[in-house]
């Protein structure tokens, strides 16, 4: 048997598992599905549902003009209230702090 005669199979087998599927369950239990997979999937996404939580970068200043920045990162609660308290780090003429919104 060849590997793509293997490979068609698998797919055909998949897909006639899912017509069967399809087929057995009632329209009010496949909505009632849905709905739980929205719920459930509302429910564990990100942190901004239920907490407080902001974009923050991590910003440096040579001289008071903006040499690098970042990839805003998301912090949520704690993490995000110890970066917008985080007091800048100068060393020299080079300055570094978190930048939040």
């Amino acid at each position: 048997m060849s590997e793509d005669y293997a490979v068609y199979k698998s797919a055909e087998s998949i897909q006639y598992f899912i017509y069967l599927w399809l087929n057995t369950c009632s329209m009010k239990r496949l909505i009632r599905l849905l709905l739980v997979f929205l719920i459930l999937s509302l429910f564990i996404s990100d942190c901004s549902l239920f907490e407080n939580c902001g974009t923050c970068s991590l910003v440096t200043e040579v001289d008071g003009v903006e040499t690098y920045r970042t990839p805003g990162i998301v912090y949520c609660d704690e993490n995000l209230d110890e970066k917008k308290n985080s007091e800048p780090q100068t060393i020299g003429n080079r300055t570094t702090y978190w930048d939040c919104n």
